[in-house]
C-alpha cells in the first residue's frame, strides 16, 4: 500500500476515534468560524447598501469578493462542520467533488478579486487619467465576469483532465489530489492561480506606497520652502 494511502488511513482513524470533548470543541469552533464569516460579510454588504457614498462601481469588486467568501462559508464550511461532528465523510463522492471544486474556485476567486481591487487602486492613485479613461461600471462588470469565468475553468479543467478528488481527514474536507495531475497542469495552475494574483497585488500596492511616499516628501519640501520664504 502506498505511503500516502497509509497516512490518510491513519488520519481517518484518528478523526473517527476522537474523544467526545474534542469532537464538540472542533465542531463548535467550526460553527463559530462559519457563522462569523457569513455574518461579517453580510454586514459588509449591508453597509454598502445603506451608505449611498459607498454605492460606486469600484466597490463592485468588494461585493464580488464578499460573495465568494459567503458562498464558500455556506457551501463549503458547513460540510466541514458536519464532517467534524460525524468523524467521517458522509456525503458521498458527488458532494466530495463539489466541495473540492468550490474550495478551489472560490479560494482563487477571492485572490483574483483582491488583485482587481489592487489594480483599481493603483490606477486611481498613481494613474488617475488612465483610471478615468479605462474604468467604468461596464469595464468593472466585464473584469468581474472574466475573473469568475477564469476561476470556474480551474475545477472544470481538473474534471476534463481526470484529476481525482479525495477526502483528506487531516483537513476534514475534500481536495483535489494533485498526485493524479500532470506536471504541465500543476505548473499552469500554480502560475495563474497563485503566482500571478500575488504578484499583481504586491506590485500594485508597492507602486501606490512608493507614489504616496514621494508625494509626501515633495509636499514636505514645498512646505519647508514656503516657511523659509515667510521667515525672510
Amino acid at each position: 500500500m502506498p505511503e500516502k494511502d497509509t497516512r490518510l488511513e491513519k488520519l481517518a482513524l484518528e478523526l473517527f476515534r476522537r474523544e467526545t470533548s474534542l469532537v464538540l470543541t472542533e465542531f463548535l469552533v467550526c460553527v463559530l468560524v462559519t457563522t462569523t464569516s457569513i455574518l461579517g460579510n453580510v454586514f459588509v454588504l449591508f453597509a454598502l447598501y445603506k451608505n449611498p457614498r459607498l454605492r460606486k462601481p469600484s466597490n463592485f469588486y468588494i461585493i464580488s469578493r464578499t460573495m465568494s467568501d459567503i458562498t464558500f462559508a455556506v457551501a463549503g464550511m458547513t460540510l466541514v462542520c458536519v464532517t467534524s461532528f460525524a468523524g467521517r465523510w458522509i456525503f458521498g463522492p458527488t458532494l466530495c467533488w463539489f466541495q473540492a471544486s468550490v474550495a478551489t474556485m472560490l479560494g482563487t476567486a477571492s485572490w483574483v478579486n483582491m488583485a482587481l481591487i489592487a489594480v483599481n487602486r493603483l490606477l486611481k492613485v498613481v494613474y488617475p487619467n488612465m483610471h478615468r479613461k479605462l474604468v467604468s461600471a461596464r469595464t468593472i462588470f466585464i473584469s468581474i465576469f472574466a475573473a469568475w469565468s477564469f476561476t470556474g475553468v480551474i475545477p472544470l479543467s481538473f474534471y476534463i483532465f481526470g484529476v481525482k478528488n479525495i477526502f483528506h481527514p487531516g483537513h476534514q474536507l475534500c481536495l483535489f489530489d494533485f498526485g493524479t495531475a500532470s506536471y504541465t497542469l500543476i505548473a499552469l495552475i500554480a502560475i495563474f492561480e497563485t503566482f500571478l494574483p500575488y504578484k499583481v497585488i504586491f506590485i500594485s500596492y508597492f507602486k501606490v506606497w512608493r507614489f504616496i511616499k514621494s508625494h509626501k516628501k515633495a509636499s514636505n519640501v514645498y512646505l519647508a520652502s514656503k516657511r523659509r520664504r515667510y521667515k525672510t
